[in-house]
């Protein structure tokens, strides 16, 4: 690994949810949205919906990531 830095250690549950709502942004139907807003732009807003979704006194949580999908993967049967 030679000393590699994991990006996302240390970061909170809500830093990503507000992350995964900075990159669906562009991605909204919404005519020229994703020309309009800097990326700076993209993460204010996410940040606030997130903050605005605590204090709404909503919780969230990381999915546990799933291992051995299809037969390549090791996941299939022997």
């Amino acid at each position: 690994m030679g000393g590699a830095k994991n990006p996302l250690a240390g970061w909170t549950v809500g830093d990503h949810l507000a992350f995964d709502i900075a990159f669906a942004l562009p991605r909204t139907p919404v005519h020229g949205l994703r020309r309009s807003l800097t990326e700076e732009d993209r993460r204010a807003i996410a940040k606030s919906i997130v903050e605005y979704l605590q204090l709404c006194g909503r919780e969230f949580r990381l999915a546990r990531r799933a291992t051995g999908h299809g037969a390549g993967k090791g996941g299939g049967p022997s």
